[in-house]
């Protein structure tokens, strides 16, 4: 699974974190330790190849490190695409643990926002004080740069305000803002979800246009896409497996109150560790609202 495709993943978490949100779900405890363990691999590979590359092109002479900068690129580029995934996670983790909703993902989250920007600082450093790095080269990488940055803060802008969103946004004040432009719940939803439909399309393009790098940990990214999907109950899902859009929400939400009072948890995922029996009846009992994924 190639690092671009996380940049959609990246996306569809955020709308699953706001059906959460919105469900006042908690996240699954059991996905938390898969996705910090598979984050952990990959950014040990990340700062082994940026060191030895550091390391290398100190020495050789310039045809030899053109070649090195052509090996290095994938995980330059993998480290900045699979960054707004990070950033959501550790974002979301941030606003379930301000909740009160008591986990081992915030800080698992947390560790790896850290040593995901320790590996993107890296990168930035070998970009603009690295020996042999063609000028055209660095302009594409800061060309996708920029834009990661700013489609991480229009994904976070989505989701519910933090006190202090600086340690997962790059622009805090205008996170702030386009925050209070889309509040409340369920206002631009539509129009954030086209936008951020034309945002993943111009990353895909830059990346196909100027880019198109092999992925650089293929079978890691693809591991920590289904641990990332895992750490959201079925509940966020509809009947046909998609992520509940803001309309839906609001409707399984008015439901869900009215059956079983507004300070109850969602009846799939607050019933999951019953008996075989009370989790059926439970789930015939809601089966007509149409919201759990088989």
């Amino acid at each position: 699974m190639h690092a671009i495709d996380l940049v959609d993943l990246a996306a569809t978490s955020t709308q699953l974190a706001l059906s959460m949100a919105q469900l006042r779900l908690p996240p699954r405890c059991s996905a938390a330790q898969d996705v910090w363990l598979t984050s952990r691999y990959r950014q040990d590979n990340w700062l082994h190849c940026l060191a030895r590359h550091r390391d290398a092109i100190v020495r050789p002479n310039t045809s030899r490190r053109i070649q090195l900068w052509l090996e290095i690129m994938p995980v330059i580029h993998e480290v900045l695409l699979a960054e707004p995934l990070t950033r959501v996670i550790a974002y979301s983790a941030g606003l379930w643990s301000k909740r009160g909703c008591e986990n081992d993902l915030s800080p698992l989250a947390h560790s790896s926002l850290a040593a995901h920007i320790e590996a993107r600082n890296r990168c930035l450093h070998l970009i603009v004080f690295g020996q042999g790095l063609a000028v055209d080269q660095a302009a594409v990488v800061n060309r996708l740069r920029q834009n990661l940055e700013y489609f991480t803060d229009h994904l976070l802008a989505r989701l519910p305000a933090m006190e202090h969103p600086g340690l997962y946004a790059f622009e805090p004040q205008a996170l702030r803002r386009r925050q209070r432009q889309i509040r409340p719940v369920g206002c631009g939803s539509e129009s954030w979800e086209l936008s951020t439909q034309l945002h993943v399309k111009q990353l895909r393009q830059i990346w196909h246009r100027d880019l198109n790098t092999p992925a650089a940990n293929a079978r890691l990214n693809l591991q920590l896409s289904q641990h990332a999907l895992g750490l959201f109950p079925r509940a966020c899902f509809d009947s046909f497996g998609l992520p509940h859009s803001a309309a839906s929400v609001r409707r399984l939400r008015t439901a869900c109150d009215a059956q079983v009072g507004a300070n109850c948890e969602h009846p799939l995922f607050k019933y999951s560790g019953e008996s075989p029996a009370e989790t059926q009846r439970l789930r015939m009992h809601i089966q007509p609202r149409r919201h759990r994924s088989d």
